[in-house]
Protein backbone atom coordinates (compact mmCIF):
# COMPACT_ATOMS: atom_id res chain seq x y z
CA UNK A 1 0.00 0.00 0.00
CA UNK A 2 1.25 3.47 -0.84
CA UNK A 3 0.26 6.63 0.96
CA UNK A 4 0.90 10.30 0.05
CA UNK A 5 1.75 10.87 3.73
CA UNK A 6 5.31 9.95 2.73
CA UNK A 7 5.95 13.56 1.71
CA UNK A 8 5.29 15.14 5.11
CA UNK A 9 8.87 15.01 6.37
CA UNK A 10 10.45 16.27 3.16
CA UNK A 11 7.80 18.96 2.84
CA UNK A 12 8.71 20.23 6.28
CA UNK A 13 12.45 20.26 5.50
CA UNK A 14 12.10 22.17 2.24
CA UNK A 15 9.63 24.57 3.85
CA UNK A 16 12.20 25.32 6.56
CA UNK A 17 14.69 26.43 3.90
CA UNK A 18 12.24 29.06 2.67
CA UNK A 19 11.06 30.01 6.15
CA UNK A 20 14.70 30.69 7.02
CA UNK A 21 14.99 32.91 3.96
CA UNK A 22 11.74 34.70 4.79
CA UNK A 23 12.85 35.34 8.36
CA UNK A 24 16.13 36.85 7.18
CA UNK A 25 14.21 39.04 4.73
CA UNK A 26 11.89 40.21 7.50
CA UNK A 27 14.83 40.91 9.78
CA UNK A 28 16.42 43.06 7.06
CA UNK A 29 13.18 44.99 6.57
CA UNK A 30 12.88 45.55 10.30
CA UNK A 31 16.48 46.69 10.49
CA UNK A 32 16.07 49.12 7.60
CA UNK A 33 12.89 50.61 9.05
CA UNK A 34 14.27 50.80 12.57
CA UNK A 35 17.25 53.03 11.77
CA UNK A 36 16.87 56.68 12.74
CA UNK A 37 13.18 56.49 13.59
CA UNK A 38 13.41 59.72 15.61
CA UNK A 39 14.91 61.73 12.74
CA UNK A 40 12.55 64.16 11.00
CA UNK A 41 13.52 62.76 7.60
CA UNK A 42 13.11 59.11 8.66
CA UNK A 43 10.66 58.36 5.86
CA UNK A 44 13.06 59.65 3.21
CA UNK A 45 15.91 57.57 4.60
CA UNK A 46 13.70 54.50 4.90
CA UNK A 47 12.43 54.73 1.33
CA UNK A 48 15.99 55.07 0.12
CA UNK A 49 16.54 51.51 1.40
CA UNK A 50 13.81 49.97 -0.78
CA UNK A 51 16.11 48.81 -3.58
CA UNK A 52 18.62 47.40 -1.12
CA UNK A 53 15.92 45.42 0.66
CA UNK A 54 14.66 44.18 -2.71
CA UNK A 55 18.18 43.10 -3.65
CA UNK A 56 18.61 41.21 -0.38
CA UNK A 57 15.24 39.52 -0.89
CA UNK A 58 16.27 38.27 -4.30
CA UNK A 59 19.63 37.06 -2.97
CA UNK A 60 17.99 35.13 -0.16
CA UNK A 61 15.57 33.43 -2.51
CA UNK A 62 18.35 32.58 -4.96
CA UNK A 63 20.42 31.06 -2.16
CA UNK A 64 17.48 28.95 -1.03
CA UNK A 65 16.69 27.59 -4.49
CA UNK A 66 19.66 25.21 -5.10
CA UNK A 67 19.40 23.61 -1.66
CA UNK A 68 15.65 23.23 -2.01
CA UNK A 69 15.95 21.82 -5.55
CA UNK A 70 18.44 19.16 -4.42
CA UNK A 71 16.22 18.15 -1.52
CA UNK A 72 13.15 18.08 -3.75
CA UNK A 73 14.82 15.74 -6.24
CA UNK A 74 15.97 13.47 -3.41
CA UNK A 75 12.50 13.35 -1.91
CA UNK A 76 10.85 12.60 -5.25
CA UNK A 77 13.34 9.86 -6.12
CA UNK A 78 12.89 8.21 -2.74
CA UNK A 79 9.11 8.49 -2.94
CA UNK A 80 9.03 7.04 -6.46
CA UNK A 81 11.13 4.08 -5.33
CA UNK A 82 8.93 3.46 -2.30
CA UNK A 83 5.90 3.54 -4.57
CA UNK A 84 7.39 0.76 -6.65
CA UNK A 85 8.31 -1.27 -3.57
CA UNK A 86 4.74 -0.98 -2.34
CA UNK A 87 3.58 -2.99 -5.35
CA UNK A 88 6.01 -5.77 -4.46
CA UNK A 89 4.71 -5.69 -0.88
CA UNK A 90 1.13 -5.89 -2.13
CA UNK A 91 1.48 -8.74 -4.60
CA UNK A 92 4.96 -10.24 -4.27
CA UNK A 93 3.68 -13.34 -2.49
CA UNK A 94 0.99 -13.89 -5.14
CA UNK A 95 2.59 -12.97 -8.46
CA UNK A 96 6.16 -13.08 -9.79
CA UNK A 97 7.09 -9.48 -10.64
CA UNK A 98 9.77 -8.07 -12.89
CA UNK A 99 12.13 -5.45 -11.57
CA UNK A 100 11.29 -1.76 -11.78
CA UNK A 101 12.55 0.37 -14.65
CA UNK A 102 15.40 2.76 -13.71
CA UNK A 103 15.03 4.67 -16.98
CA UNK A 104 11.33 5.26 -16.36
CA UNK A 105 12.13 6.33 -12.81
CA UNK A 106 14.69 8.89 -13.91
CA UNK A 107 12.33 10.34 -16.50
CA UNK A 108 9.37 10.51 -14.12
CA UNK A 109 11.36 11.99 -11.24
CA UNK A 110 13.02 14.50 -13.55
CA UNK A 111 9.69 15.67 -14.94
CA UNK A 112 8.09 15.94 -11.50
CA UNK A 113 11.11 17.75 -10.06
CA UNK A 114 11.11 20.28 -12.89
CA UNK A 115 7.40 20.89 -12.49
CA UNK A 116 7.66 21.34 -8.72
CA UNK A 117 10.72 23.61 -8.70
CA UNK A 118 9.18 25.71 -11.49
CA UNK A 119 5.99 26.12 -9.46
CA UNK A 120 7.98 27.24 -6.41
CA UNK A 121 10.27 29.58 -8.34
CA UNK A 122 7.24 31.16 -10.02
CA UNK A 123 6.37 32.62 -6.63
CA UNK A 124 9.57 34.71 -6.60
CA UNK A 125 8.25 37.71 -8.61
CA UNK A 126 5.24 37.90 -6.30
CA UNK A 127 7.48 37.95 -3.25
CA UNK A 128 9.61 40.73 -4.69
CA UNK A 129 6.54 42.82 -5.49
CA UNK A 130 5.05 42.15 -2.08
CA UNK A 131 8.23 43.14 -0.24
CA UNK A 132 8.44 46.36 -2.24
CA UNK A 133 4.75 47.18 -1.72
CA UNK A 134 4.55 46.31 1.95
CA UNK A 135 7.76 48.20 2.73
CA UNK A 136 6.28 51.37 1.25
CA UNK A 137 2.97 50.73 3.01
CA UNK A 138 4.71 50.49 6.39
CA UNK A 139 6.45 53.82 5.81
CA UNK A 140 3.24 55.55 4.68
CA UNK A 141 1.18 54.03 7.50
CA UNK A 142 3.73 54.96 10.16
CA UNK A 143 3.88 58.56 8.98
CA UNK A 144 0.10 58.79 8.85
CA UNK A 145 -0.29 57.28 12.33
CA UNK A 146 2.21 59.69 13.86
CA UNK A 147 0.55 62.71 12.28
CA UNK A 148 -3.02 61.75 13.17
CA UNK A 149 -2.53 59.88 16.42
CA UNK A 150 0.33 61.72 18.04
CA UNK A 151 2.47 58.59 18.41
CA UNK A 152 6.20 58.77 18.73
CA UNK A 153 7.79 57.84 15.42
CA UNK A 154 9.39 54.62 16.71
CA UNK A 155 6.09 53.47 18.21
CA UNK A 156 4.31 54.25 14.95
CA UNK A 157 6.87 52.28 12.93
CA UNK A 158 6.61 49.37 15.37
CA UNK A 159 2.82 49.29 15.10
CA UNK A 160 2.84 49.56 11.31
CA UNK A 161 5.52 46.90 10.96
CA UNK A 162 3.50 44.47 13.02
CA UNK A 163 0.31 45.35 11.18
CA UNK A 164 1.70 44.58 7.75
CA UNK A 165 4.39 41.97 8.46
CA UNK A 166 3.63 40.49 11.85
CA UNK A 167 2.16 37.39 10.16
CA UNK A 168 4.98 37.08 7.64
CA UNK A 169 4.96 37.83 3.93
CA UNK A 170 1.68 36.54 2.49
CA UNK A 171 2.41 36.43 -1.21
CA UNK A 172 1.31 33.17 -2.82
CA UNK A 173 -2.31 33.13 -3.97
CA UNK A 174 -3.98 29.71 -3.65
CA UNK A 175 -7.51 28.42 -3.59
CA UNK A 176 -7.42 28.79 0.20
CA UNK A 177 -6.28 32.40 0.13
CA UNK A 178 -2.84 33.95 0.37
CA UNK A 179 -0.08 31.89 1.98
CA UNK A 180 3.45 32.54 3.12
CA UNK A 181 6.17 31.02 0.98
CA UNK A 182 7.08 28.44 3.65
CA UNK A 183 3.53 27.14 4.02
CA UNK A 184 3.07 27.11 0.25
CA UNK A 185 6.30 25.15 -0.27
CA UNK A 186 5.35 22.69 2.46
CA UNK A 187 2.04 21.99 0.72
CA UNK A 188 3.63 21.84 -2.75
CA UNK A 189 6.39 19.41 -1.74
CA UNK A 190 4.01 17.15 0.15
CA UNK A 191 1.77 17.05 -2.88
CA UNK A 192 4.67 16.54 -5.31
CA UNK A 193 6.20 13.76 -3.22
CA UNK A 194 2.81 12.07 -3.00
CA UNK A 195 2.51 12.24 -6.78
CA UNK A 196 5.97 10.70 -7.15
CA UNK A 197 5.14 7.79 -4.86
CA UNK A 198 1.90 7.16 -6.70
CA UNK A 199 3.67 7.42 -10.07
CA UNK A 200 6.22 4.87 -8.88
CA UNK A 201 3.40 2.56 -7.90
CA UNK A 202 1.49 2.99 -11.15
CA UNK A 203 4.58 2.63 -13.37
CA UNK A 204 5.61 -0.56 -11.59
CA UNK A 205 2.08 -1.94 -11.88
CA UNK A 206 1.94 -1.13 -15.59
CA UNK A 207 5.31 -2.79 -16.18
CA UNK A 208 3.87 -5.95 -14.61
CA UNK A 209 0.53 -5.93 -16.41
CA UNK A 210 -1.47 -4.76 -13.39
CA UNK A 211 -4.17 -2.14 -13.81
CA UNK A 212 -6.41 -2.07 -10.72
CA UNK A 213 -6.06 -0.23 -7.41
CA UNK A 214 -8.32 0.21 -4.41
CA UNK A 215 -8.60 3.39 -2.34
CA UNK A 216 -8.26 3.49 1.43
CA UNK A 217 -8.76 6.85 3.19
CA UNK A 218 -6.30 7.93 5.84
CA UNK A 219 -7.17 8.86 9.42
CA UNK A 220 -9.86 11.55 9.65
CA UNK A 221 -10.35 11.76 5.86
CA UNK A 222 -12.19 14.63 4.27
CA UNK A 223 -15.65 13.96 2.86
CA UNK A 224 -14.29 13.79 -0.71
CA UNK A 225 -11.91 10.96 0.13
CA UNK A 226 -14.51 9.22 2.29
CA UNK A 227 -16.81 8.91 -0.72
CA UNK A 228 -14.09 7.01 -2.60
CA UNK A 229 -13.21 4.59 0.22
CA UNK A 230 -12.94 0.95 -0.93
CA UNK A 231 -13.55 1.99 -4.53
CA UNK A 232 -11.85 -0.10 -7.20
CA UNK A 233 -10.22 2.02 -9.91
CA UNK A 234 -8.56 1.23 -13.19
CA UNK A 235 -5.36 3.08 -14.04
CA UNK A 236 -5.63 2.98 -17.81
CA UNK A 237 -8.85 1.28 -18.93
CA UNK A 238 -12.25 2.97 -19.05
CA UNK A 239 -14.48 -0.09 -18.83
CA UNK A 240 -16.72 -0.54 -15.78
CA UNK A 241 -16.78 -4.34 -16.10
CA UNK A 242 -13.29 -5.73 -16.43
CA UNK A 243 -12.91 -9.41 -17.41
CA UNK A 244 -10.12 -11.03 -15.41
CA UNK A 245 -8.96 -14.25 -13.80
CA UNK A 246 -9.17 -15.06 -10.10
CA UNK A 247 -5.68 -15.55 -8.72
CA UNK A 248 -7.02 -17.94 -6.07
CA UNK A 249 -9.25 -20.24 -8.17
CA UNK A 250 -8.00 -19.62 -11.71
CA UNK A 251 -11.56 -19.07 -12.88
CA UNK A 252 -12.71 -16.28 -15.14
CA UNK A 253 -14.39 -13.47 -13.23
CA UNK A 254 -15.63 -9.97 -13.91
CA UNK A 255 -14.39 -7.16 -11.68
CA UNK A 256 -16.86 -4.34 -11.24
CA UNK A 257 -14.78 -1.18 -11.50
CA UNK A 258 -16.07 1.94 -9.73
CA UNK A 259 -14.21 4.43 -11.89
CA UNK A 260 -10.93 5.43 -13.43
CA UNK A 261 -7.93 6.98 -11.75
CA UNK A 262 -8.51 10.11 -13.83
CA UNK A 263 -12.11 10.35 -12.61
CA UNK A 264 -11.05 9.99 -8.97
CA UNK A 265 -8.42 12.67 -9.33
CA UNK A 266 -10.90 14.97 -11.06
CA UNK A 267 -13.24 14.46 -8.10
CA UNK A 268 -10.51 15.55 -5.68
CA UNK A 269 -8.88 12.32 -4.50
CA UNK A 270 -5.13 12.76 -3.84
CA UNK A 271 -5.63 16.49 -3.29
CA UNK A 272 -2.90 18.59 -1.59
CA UNK A 273 -2.09 17.22 1.88
CA UNK A 274 -4.30 14.19 1.19
CA UNK A 275 -3.61 11.19 3.42
CA UNK A 276 -5.43 8.57 1.36
CA UNK A 277 -3.73 5.33 0.38
CA UNK A 278 -3.93 3.19 -2.72
CA UNK A 279 -3.31 -0.55 -2.82
CA UNK A 280 -2.82 -2.87 -5.76
CA UNK A 281 -6.06 -4.76 -6.34
CA UNK A 282 -5.71 -8.47 -7.17
CA UNK A 283 -8.82 -10.20 -8.55
CA UNK A 284 -9.93 -13.01 -6.28
CA UNK A 285 -7.39 -12.04 -3.62
CA UNK A 286 -8.13 -8.50 -2.47
CA UNK A 287 -11.35 -8.25 -0.49
CA UNK A 288 -12.70 -4.71 -0.35
CA UNK A 289 -14.82 -5.45 2.71
CA UNK A 290 -11.72 -6.38 4.69
CA UNK A 291 -9.91 -3.17 3.83
CA UNK A 292 -9.84 -0.89 6.85
CA UNK A 293 -12.11 2.09 6.37
CA UNK A 294 -12.04 4.64 9.19
CA UNK A 295 -15.55 5.99 9.73
CA UNK A 296 -16.10 9.56 8.61
CA UNK A 297 -15.26 11.73 11.59
CA UNK A 298 -16.34 15.29 10.83
CA UNK A 299 -15.40 16.55 14.29
CA UNK A 300 -12.00 14.82 14.23
CA UNK A 301 -11.22 16.37 10.86
CA UNK A 302 -12.28 19.80 12.13
CA UNK A 303 -10.10 19.44 15.24
CA UNK A 304 -7.14 18.43 13.10
CA UNK A 305 -7.60 21.54 10.99
CA UNK A 306 -7.90 23.58 14.17
CA UNK A 307 -4.50 22.24 15.23
CA UNK A 308 -3.01 23.48 11.96
CA UNK A 309 -4.49 26.93 12.66
CA UNK A 310 -3.01 27.04 16.16
CA UNK A 311 0.41 26.03 14.79
CA UNK A 312 0.21 28.84 12.26
CA UNK A 313 -0.75 31.32 14.97
CA UNK A 314 2.25 30.32 17.09
CA UNK A 315 4.60 30.76 14.12
CA UNK A 316 3.08 34.14 13.35
CA UNK A 317 3.55 35.26 16.95
CA UNK A 318 7.18 34.17 16.82
CA UNK A 319 7.59 36.11 13.59
CA UNK A 320 6.21 39.22 15.31
CA UNK A 321 8.67 38.68 18.14
CA UNK A 322 11.57 38.33 15.70
CA UNK A 323 10.88 41.61 13.88
CA UNK A 324 9.85 43.72 16.89
CA UNK A 325 11.65 47.07 17.16
CA UNK A 326 10.82 47.92 20.78
CA UNK A 327 10.98 46.02 24.09
CA UNK A 328 7.23 46.49 24.39
CA UNK A 329 6.68 44.98 20.96
CA UNK A 330 8.85 41.97 21.80
CA UNK A 331 7.05 41.46 25.12
CA UNK A 332 3.63 41.59 23.47
CA UNK A 333 4.69 39.07 20.83
CA UNK A 334 6.25 36.80 23.46
CA UNK A 335 2.96 36.86 25.35
CA UNK A 336 1.16 35.83 22.16
CA UNK A 337 3.56 32.92 21.76
CA UNK A 338 2.83 31.71 25.29
CA UNK A 339 -0.90 32.16 24.79
CA UNK A 340 -0.76 30.14 21.57
CA UNK A 341 1.21 27.36 23.23
CA UNK A 342 -1.32 27.25 26.05
CA UNK A 343 -4.15 27.01 23.53
CA UNK A 344 -2.31 24.14 21.83
CA UNK A 345 -1.87 22.24 25.09
CA UNK A 346 -5.56 22.64 25.90
CA UNK A 347 -6.58 21.59 22.39
CA UNK A 348 -4.48 18.42 22.53
CA UNK A 349 -5.71 17.61 26.03
CA UNK A 350 -9.28 17.74 24.73
CA UNK A 351 -8.44 15.72 21.61
CA UNK A 352 -6.00 13.06 22.78
CA UNK A 353 -5.91 11.30 19.38
CA UNK A 354 -4.00 14.30 17.99
CA UNK A 355 -0.22 14.43 18.41
CA UNK A 356 1.77 17.60 18.89
CA UNK A 357 4.14 18.35 16.01
CA UNK A 358 6.49 20.85 17.57
CA UNK A 359 8.49 21.31 14.36
CA UNK A 360 5.41 22.92 12.79
CA UNK A 361 5.44 25.59 15.49
CA UNK A 362 9.07 26.57 15.05
CA UNK A 363 10.85 29.38 13.27
CA UNK A 364 14.43 28.89 12.18
CA UNK A 365 17.06 31.19 10.76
Amino acid sequence: MITPELGAEYGQKVAEIYRDAELRILARISQALGVGTDAPDWNVRALAQVQQVRKITLEELRKASPEAAAMIRTSLAEAYGLGGLAVFDDVGSVLPLIEGMPQAQRAAVGALATELTTAISSATPGILRAVDDVYREVVADAIGSRLTGGEFQREAVQRSLQRFLGDGIKTVQTGRGRMGIGDYVHMAVRTGTARASLQGQFDTMSANGLDLIIISPGPRPCDICDRWARKILTIHSTTKRKPDTSLTTGRAIVVRVDGTLAEARAAGVFHPNDRCSSKTYLPGVTKAEELQRPPWDADGYAQQQRQRQIELGIRQAKTSQAIALTPEGRAQAAARVKDGQAVMRAHLAENTYLKRQSSREQLRG
